[in-house]
């Protein structure tokens, strides 16, 4: 099992409705999501043809922060929006398995989806209550659901068929040195079977050809529901996007953190 240290203090101030309580710890990933081994996660690499999973250091603890109120946490995350991330994760669990390499496509509601990913980034740091522009569009989409995505928001998603859990806000990203004058900023979270991205403007072309934009599916309707279209003939490599390619850098700030749970067999 994976040791957790908890940061933050007791009371302070909700990073998503602003109130000032008694805080909670955020659950990242959702309980209910799928718990698998790692030789599992060896072999289902290997059926997608995607890279080996890397042993890398073992970090025998991780961190989560007391971050939202009580009421976020269960009402809004827990209540509204996680149900809807954990039926996902669930049902891509099952269908992942098959030998055939055809996109997998899931109906869901994808508004309540985005939100779950979106509030689990926006629960990651401690006194981060709407720091920034884009953090305030973030919290605005998140808390009204009758607001479709805003219109500069881009979100894609992919499948993660990896252990290691990340969650970062605020990254800057060049892909290319030859083009450092369009620095790429994105915030993102990640744990098997699904990672989410989300920036203001778009991923160039080359780094966006296999995952799933979703950003224009979202209406204004919480309860809609939309195709879900996930490539599964290829997989981003398990550190894109927060490590750098063989011509890139990327710029971390403290608001990213990497857990990796222990082996099980």
């Amino acid at each position: 099992m994976l040791r957790l240290e908890t940061r933050g203090p007791e009371n302070g101030i909700c990073n998503i409705c602003g109130t000032f309580s008694r805080l909670t710890d955020d659950h990242i990933p959702p309980k209910g999501v799928p718990l698998v081994g790692q030789t599992y996660m060896h072999k289902l690499a290997a059926s997608l043809g995607a890279a080996r999973p890397g042993s890398g250091r073992l970090f025998q603890r991780g961190v989560k922060y007391r971050s939202i109120c009580s009421s976020c946490n269960s009402r809004v995350l827990g209540g509204s929006f996680d149900p809807t991330l954990i039926g996902l994760c669930n049902d891509l669990h099952t269908t992942l398995p098959q030998q055939v390499h055809l996109p997998i496509t899931l109906n869901v509601k994808i508004n309540r989806l985005i939100r779950a990913f979106v509030g689990h980034i926006l629960s990651h740091g401690i006194g981060h209550y709407r720091i920034g522009e884009f953090s305030s569009h973030l919290t605005d989409y998140l808390i009204d659901e009758s607001l479709a995505v805003p219109a500069d928001l881009r979100a894609y998603t992919w499948i993660y068929p990896y252990k290691a859990q990340v969650v970062a806000q605020g990254l800057g990203s060049i892909f290319d040195y030859r083009d450092l004058a369009n620095p790429f900023v994105f915030s993102m979270i990640k744990f098997y079977p699904i990672a989410f991205l989300c920036s203001v403007g778009d991923l160039p072309q080359k780094e966006s050809r296999f995952v799933s934009r979703v950003d224009h599916l979202s209406t204004t309707g919480i309860d809609d529901k939309a195709d879900l279209t996930l490539n599964r003939s290829y997989i981003p490599a398990e550190r894109w996007p927060e490590a750098p390619g063989k011509n890139g850098a990327v710029f971390h700030n403290d608001l990213g953190t990497i857990a990796v749970p222990a082996v099980r067999r």
